[in-house]
């Protein structure tokens, strides 16, 4: 799937993903929110909509650290 997300270019050059995964209303905890972000990181998304507003961080934070502690992802500095 990741090889098939197309993406958007911003005025300022930078590329995001044209498809996203969003979490305003999900079920919360991480068998509800928390499954939902591994396992759309894992089938390839890139882009996750979790604003602060939506009080699901904690179970986000969480899934992302587990992530990238098993090495599915890193960041590019």
């Amino acid at each position: 799937m990741a090889n098939e997300i197309l993406y958007f270019e911003l005025n300022t050059g930078a590329k995001i993903p044209s498809v996203g995964l969003g979490t305003w209303q999900s079920a919360p905890g991480l068998v509800g929110v928390g499954q939902a972000v591994k396992a759309a990181i894992k089938n390839g998304y890139r882009h996750t909509d979790c604003a602060r507003f939506y009080g699901n961080e904690k179970e986000i934070g969480l899934v992302l650290k587990e992530l990238f502690d098993d090495g599915v992802f890193s960041t590019k500095l």
